[in-house]
């Protein structure tokens, strides 16, 4: 898979249906889980001294990889509306990277319907996305993305990538509300400008 258009905009949904309309649908059995094909997207449009957002970063995984990928040059901007998913990331990629490492990390406790204002169009590699509920034992399943802020989280996403950036969404059918979020974003990814966005959908 080769980032060839301007704009490179990607859907990795666990999902069980085919894709409608101009998205390209991927057979996962010929693909690494989602999370490692992920990695390997972010790893052909991030490089050292990039800007980089995880939109969603929960426990800090992806958030890590991002930061390893943008180097102590670069920057990631991480969100999440829950104090304790940016305590638990924010300690993960600590406990990780060593300080001189690391790049500028901005942690922003908001909805990721909103991307600080400083954020210059065009000038972000990557904004990752991994919606539903924070992971883990002792998380509130009962707090979870919703379709009308992830909306607006994308559009605001759509101006602030660079040529040659990317978008990853993934999206699980089988939380609360997965099924209309995810539908939503197909119907979004379907009416993409094709002479500008490679939009492609996969299923797990």
């Amino acid at each position: 898979m080769r980032v060839t258009e301007p704009i490179f905009f990607v859907l990795s949904a666990c999902v069980s249906r085919p894709a409608a309309g101009p998205v390209k649908a991927w057979d996962s059995q010929l693909l690494p889980n989602q999370a490692k094909l992920s990695r390997e997207l972010w790893s052909r449009a991030i490089r050292p001294g990039d800007t980089a957002i995880d939109a969603t970063c929960g426990r800090g995984k992806d958030t890590l990889a991002l930061a390893e990928m943008t180097g102590a040059s670069g920057m990631v901007v991480a969100v999440d509306l829950q104090p304790s998913a940016i305590k638990q990331s924010k300690d993960y990629v600590e406990k990780n990277l060593f300080p001189e490492d690391r790049p500028t990390m901005r942690w922003v406790n908001e909805s990721h319907e909103r991307f600080p204002n400083d954020i210059q169009a065009e000038s972000v590699s990557a904004i990752v996305y991994n919606l539903g509920y924070l992971p883990g034992d002792e998380s509130d399943k009962t707090i979870v993305t919703k379709s009308e802020s992830t909306m607006k989280s994308l559009h605001a996403g759509l101006g602030l990538l660079r040529i040659g950036g990317l978008i990853t969404v993934t999206a699980y059918i089988k939380q609360e509300g997965g099924p209309e979020e995810e539908a939503a974003v197909l119907d979004m990814a379907s009416n993409l400008d094709p002479k500008v966005w490679t939009v492609n959908y996969i299923q797990w």
